[in-house]
């Protein structure tokens, strides 16, 4: 994978992040934590789905569609594993 290809799905997963933390809210802690559970998901996404050879949504080389589900699906498992937890 090249450097665009990587810089692409970076933009995308921060969009989600931010989009996400914009939806649930939170401090600068909140921000920062979406934002690293959006490129975990991302990066997780893409793998497996070129693992299994599953294409959606292909922008280039990055599979943006499963990148995406991947992302969100991390953000809303961590959003629910840290329910109690609260900011500073």
């Amino acid at each position: 994978m090249n450097f665009p290809a990587i810089l692409l799905g970076f933009v995308v997963a921060s969009l989600l992040g931010a989009f996400y933390h914009l939806w649930r809210g939170g401090g600068p802690v909140r921000i920062v934590f979406y934002l690293l559970m959006a490129w975990l998901g991302f990066a997780l996404g893409t793998y497996f789905a070129h693992l299994r050879g599953w294409v959606l949504w292909m922008i280039g080389q990055v599979d943006v569609g499963f990148g995406a589900l991947g992302a969100l699906l991390i953000l809303a498992l961590g959003d629910w594993l840290t329910l109690g937890i609260r900011e500073g």
